[in-house]
């Protein structure tokens, strides 16, 4: 849809802050193509009580993480945090994700983080809400 000039948006009558943000857009969308390894927070249950139970038979809060990158990966050294100023609070263990894939990690404060067995971290969510960030392995990036 260029024009003569070159321009996409010349002949469409859009805004100039419009055209920014599209382009902005394009950027992103195209470096989420791109990406590779990434986890992301993508779903949460905070007041679980008959959806999904642990091995204890009990019904902790739960998160989901998924990876909706592209390569597979592995989220040791990876972190879950529910209080800002600890953005390393609960490590995770070797836990490889191929693309697409997810891993369920209760919110029970059971600290439970072995490869092999479920996953529960030190801390319980709350239904009024609050602080969630999965930390990158610099234990800065969230």
């Amino acid at each position: 849809m260029q024009n003569e000039s070159g321009s996409l948006f010349e002949d469409m009558r859009i805004s100039p802050s419009f055209q920014i943000i599209a382009v902005a857009l394009s950027l992103v969308s195209s470096q989420v193509a791109r990406a590779e390894f990434t986890p992301v927070l993508s779903e949460i249950m905070a007041s679980n009580d008959s959806v999904l139970a642990d091995e204890d038979g009990e019904f902790p809060d739960w998160i989901e993480i998924q990876n909706v990158g592209t390569t597979a990966g592995n989220l040791e050294g990876w972190f879950l945090t529910d209080d800002a100023g600890n953005l390393t609070r609960w490590a995770f263990p070797p836990v490889p994700l191929a693309p697409s894939e997810f891993v369920i990690v209760f919110a029970s404060k059971k600290n439970r983080a072995s490869a092999d067995a479920e996953l529960h971290a030190n801390f319980k969510l709350s239904g009024d809400g609050e602080f969630l960030a999965l930390v990158a392995a610099d234990g800065i990036t969230s």
